[in-house]
């Protein structure tokens, strides 16, 4: 009898003995093989023959069969069958960029090295698809096992086989784990030896039977603060199925049945795995798991990451700072999408200077090969979870997606799901399906796409296939839809305003019912029907009824939300893209822009009643369902109505946006104050800083900056949005400055003063740009730049007009002469080829820029000084403010006035501007008005008994609250009880009260029910 053990197994023994001892030099937590008994399993053994890994039973009292001995690594593998592709350094893995993502692995590293009894078991990093988790979980295992610390590594991919088969993750990192601790070595090839099958079986098995109890074995006794070993596992969510690997071990990580490991384990934002690492579970059950979102990063720390990446990628292009911060811009916060930018441009080869600049051409669609790493991931993404819904659902999903793309705006599950008749659920299921491109964020839960990407993909119909969204057809379906809503559920007087005397602030829980009256997919109906009408395929059904029947309930309704900035721009964006079946369409909704107007910029738009009470009787086209209102002859009389507000100061300078929707004014209290455009409602507090009365102000091209000169001899550069000074006043002036602009390209600022002199400034240092330009010999009152950049012109009120170059600072030509006295404004025509002047002889005049000699006769018809003068955007009018208190609008081609001056200041008109559309002009004037003209009506009718305030309130005898308001414009030619007759050019106004309603009847004036 006796023991044979072949020289193979020996062999096979001592060379995994020296590989692990060599292999955790570096972690004296890990028992070396050279520390174990080798062959403590056959000890005092007899009576059987080892072969070939087989024991052999020859004799005695043993049962006669044949156990398949697991005695090494080699053995290990047969039974085990590991993924080896999974492993950390099988493939080609990318690391990060030596300088990227520093913080986030530092983070990481001081978590792994972390040895104290109250160290974290678990690791959790979440990122949305692309975000560069893979990379970082490759950098993590290097990093690892450069200490000593890499137990086992299994990278999840849905491409390579047998690294998304759920059965494999635990035989593959126990594999890993007994080629680094003997012990668990040894324990192991004794449960497999009881059990060679456990690779095949499910994880409830594999879990208990491969990692939790052999590894509990192994740190018995062990001290408790050695450094644990970190199994790491990449890319859950591309692993088949698993939740039922997860949904045993993270519970076994949570009761510290795994003690003496760590697990870093990386996915996105799934549910199927969010689930098993819910912050708020964590916390209530001590579970030691530490979650990090990479997609929540500051946007800084990713920009700076990208950044470092595509120098290092594109090295070989030589591209300029500014070209790669476009590419950085666009990537975003994501890395898939720089690595694709790298992939695509290099491997263009000698072309990849011109695939530059088609990246970098804003206005044209990429190439698929430019988009073709994206592509697939999205396809995948969305393929993964429409593969196991029905089609009615796959269908579903797809138009939430679509939904979720094509909003005006972020909006919750519960908006699209009423937009679109589905259940809540069922909305959001889908989000939560594909929570790897879309998320959920803010108090309302709002959808978003990670990246701007995805939108571009799934408009793309070659790139998204059978999941493209033909944005004007989606733009239609949801303007229907929007149009469904508000005809379901606008009303008159919706919020049940008690009376006509109470401001809206006044009524008792009334921000309560707009809440609930207009929450969700009504509220976004309201804002947003415009924007898709005019995007989608045209005619919108749905509209002439909204038309005919709801659109003033929803003036009504924005009013209340206070919204009618965006009533009136949705009124414009209708207008000017909409295309309309029957002309009377247009005609009504042009009505209703004016109206909505006029109510925006008056004092009674507090007052939500008095929208149909003093508003709507002036304009009897659209008032028809309305009776118990102020009485209004059908026959109209046109003229310029005024859209007017106070500014609290003398207006002395004012400036439109580029976008029109904010203007800048200056007054004499030495402030600035930026207003509403459609609302004339003040957006923020005043900007103070000067010293004296501010007498000029310009918006930058952008928008995003304002300047302003003033009488304390200084220019200040203000940010747009906050108010803000932008450093320290340009000072160099030594005398008022009455004028500044910006040039068009935003990078220089030019100023004249009562020194006599034009100076240019650095619009970001604040430097002066070279010496003065000298050469008037009087105050220069107005300055302006060309539209190309290349000329300034300056009036002055030495009389006469000149033309700079912009770059040298040297005089054109010579000064242009014509006017008798002071010129008081100046400015370019938008083709450069023309300017305008405005002067203290009560003319203004037209120049050819180039020749300096004067096109045609002066323009008169101001009875006094001409303050301020301005192109149309067109170049087709001029308009002019005067000290007559008038504005008057010219032809700029033939010089003869346009209609009458619209009326309104009652002082001086300092400060004239086109908005950029050129289709209305605001004013501003020493009444501390400013005023914006556009169409309305003066109207004849019958009249009764009663009084008119200053306050434009109409007041029955005996009752101290207004009846009506009347518009500003109206005013001057108002026949009232004690002056019943007015003889005027301009028509006259007559009002009936007849059946009018006030107080708490006012709602009986809606007589159409």
């Amino acid at each position: 009898m006796g023991c044979i053990l072949h020289q193979a197994d020996v062999q096979n023994i001592s060379d995994v003995t020296k590989r692990h001892a060599s292999q955790n030099e570096h972690n004296s937590s890990i028992e070396p093989a050279s520390t174990q008994p080798t062959l403590g399993l056959l000890h005092h053994a007899h009576d059987f023959t080892i072969k070939d890994s087989s024991i052999n039973v020859v004799e005695g009292n043993q049962d006669n069969r044949t156990y398949y001995y697991c005695s090494s690594q080699q053995d290990i593998t047969s039974k085990l069958n590991p993924s080896t592709k999974a492993f950390h350094d099988v493939g080609a893995r990318a690391e990060c960029i030596e300088g990227t993502r520093e913080e986030i692995l530092g983070n990481i590293m001081k978590w792994a090295e972390n040895g104290s009894s109250t160290a974290m078991a678990g690791y959790w990093m979440c990122g949305m698809a692309g975000t560069g988790k893979s990379t970082i979980a490759q950098t993590v295992c290097v990093q690892l096992k450069r200490k000593g610390l890499l137990a086992g590594a299994f990278f999840c991919s849905r491409q390579i086989e047998g690294c998304h088969d759920y059965h494999k993750v635990i035989p593959t990192i126990a594999y890993q784990l007994a080629g680094l601790d003997a012990r668990y070595r040894e324990v192991l090839c004794d449960v497999l030896n009881e059990d060679p099958n456990l690779a095949s079986k499910e994880p409830e098995y594999q879990v208990t039977k491969l990692l939790i109890d052999p590894w509990k074995k192994v740190v018995r006794g062990r001290n408790s603060t050695f450094l644990a070993p970190v199994i790491v596992i990449d890319a859950l969510d591309e692993c088949r199925s698993i939740s039922l690997v997860l949904k045993l071990v993270v519970p076994a990580i949570k009761q510290q049945e795994i003690w003496g490991l760590k697990f870093f384990l990386t996915s996105r934002p799934e549910q199927h795995i969010t689930k098993y690492f819910n912050v708020g579970e964590i916390q209530q059950e001590w579970l030691s798991i530490q979650s990090f979102y990479l997609h929540n990063v500051e946007k800084s720390i990713v920009r700076k990451d990208i950044s470092l990446f595509l120098e290092n990628g594109l090295t070989e292009l030589d591209i300029s700072k500014d070209k790669l911060n476009v590419l950085v811009e666009r990537s975003g916060a994501l890395f898939i999408y720089a690595a694709t930018l790298v992939k695509y441009l290099i491997g263009g080869g000698l072309r990849a200077s011109s695939r530059l600049e088609k990246v970098l051409d804003v206005k044209g669609s990429p190439h698929k090969i430019q988009t073709q790493m994206l592509d697939e991931l999205y396809t995948q993404i969305l393929s993964d979870s429409f593969d196991k819904l029905e089609p009615e659902e796959k269908d579903q999903s797809i138009k939430v997606i679509h939904t979720s793309i094509i909003a005006g705006r972020p909006v919750s599950c519960q908006i699209i799901a009423d937009l679109l008749g589905y259940e809540l659920q069922d909305v959001k299921a889908t989000i939560l399906e594909l929570q790897s491109v879309l998320y959920t964020s803010g108090p309302e839960e709002a959808i978003y796409t990670f990246h701007a990407s995805f939108a571009d993909y799934i408009t793309s119909e070659d790139r998204a296939a059978d999941l493209y969204c033909n944005p004007p057809e989606h733009h239609s379906v949801l303007a229907r839809r929007c149009f469904d809503q508000m005809e379901r559920r606008l009303q008159f007087n919706i919020c049940n305003l008690p009376s006509s005397f109470l401001c809206d602030s006044k009524v008792p829980g009334l921000t309560k019912t707009i809440a609930e009256k207009f929450g969700g997919a009504v509220w976004y109906s309201c804002i947003f029907w415009g924007y898709h009408l005019t995007e989608g395929e045209k005619p919108n059904v749905g509209m002439e009824k909204f038309l005919q029947k709801k659109i003033l309930f929803w003036i009504e309704a924005m009013n209340l939300m206070g919204k009618m900035s965006e009533c009136i721009r949705t009124l414009d964006l209708a207008l000017k893209r909409g295309q309309f079946q029957e002309i009377e369409q247009r005609q009504h909704i042009l009505q209703c822009r004016d109206m909505a107007n006029v109510f925006a910029l008056s004092v009674v738009k507090e007052m939500t009643p008095h929208l149909y009470l003093s508003i709507l009787p002036f304009y009897p086209a659209i008032s028809k369902s309305f009776g118990n209102q102020v009485k209004v002859n059908t026959e109209i009389k046109y003229s310029q109505s005024v859209g007017f507000w106070d500014t609290g100061s003398e207006v002395v300078g004012i400036s439109v946006s580029p976008d029109g929707t904010r203007i800048v004014s200056g007054s004499e209290d030495g402030t600035v104050r930026i207003w509403d455009a459609q609302t004339g409602t003040a957006i923020g507090e005043p900007l103070q800083g000067h010293e004296g009365s501010v007498q000029s102000v310009a918006f930058s091209p952008d928008g995003a900056r304002i300047v302003s000169g003033s009488y304390d001899s200084t220019v200040r550069i203000w940010d747009a949005q906050t108010g803000t000074a932008i450093g320290k006043p340009l000072q160099g002036h030594e005398g008022q400055v009455q004028s500044v602009a910006f040039s068009p390209d935003g990078a220089r600022i030019v100023s004249g003063s009562n020194d006599r002199t034009v100076r240019i400034w650095d619009a970001q240092t604040g430097t002066a740009i070279g010496e003065p330009l000298q050469g008037h010999e009087n105050w220069v009152s107005s300055v302006a730049f060309s539209p190309d950049g290349a000329r300034i012109v300056s009036g002055s009120y030495d009389s006469t007009v000149r033309i700079w170059d912009a770059q040298t600072g040297t005089a054109i030509g010579e000064p242009l002469q014509g006017h008798t006295y002071w010129v008081q404004s100046v400015a370019f025509s938008p083709d450069g080829a023309r300017i305008v002047s405005g002067s203290y002889d009560s003319t203004v005049r037209i120049w050819d820029a180039q020749t300096g000699t004067a096109i045609g006769e002066p323009l008169q018809g101001h009875e006094d000084c001409v303050q301020s003068v301005a192109f149309s955007p067109d170049g087709a009018r001029i308009v002019s403010g005067s000290y007559d208190r008038t504005v008057r609008i010219w032809d700029a081609r033939t010089g003869t006035a346009i209609g009458e001056p619209p009326q309104g200041h009652e002082d001086w008109v300092q400060s004239v501007a086109f908005s950029p559309d050129g289709a209305r002009i605001v004013s501003g004037s020493h009444d501390r008005a400013v005023t914006i003209p556009s169409t309305g009506c003066s109207l004849s009718c019958k009249y009764n008994n009663w009084t008119i305030g200053k306050d434009g309130w109409i007041r029955f005898p005996g009752i101290d609250c207004g009846i009506v308001w009347i518009p500003h414009e109206y005013r001057p030619t108002l026949c009232t009880p004690q002056n019943p007759i007015i003889i005027s050019q301009k028509g006259c106004t007559r009002l009936s009260f007849d059946k009018v309603v006030y107080g708490r009847d006012w709602a009986q004036c809606f007589t159409d029910k």
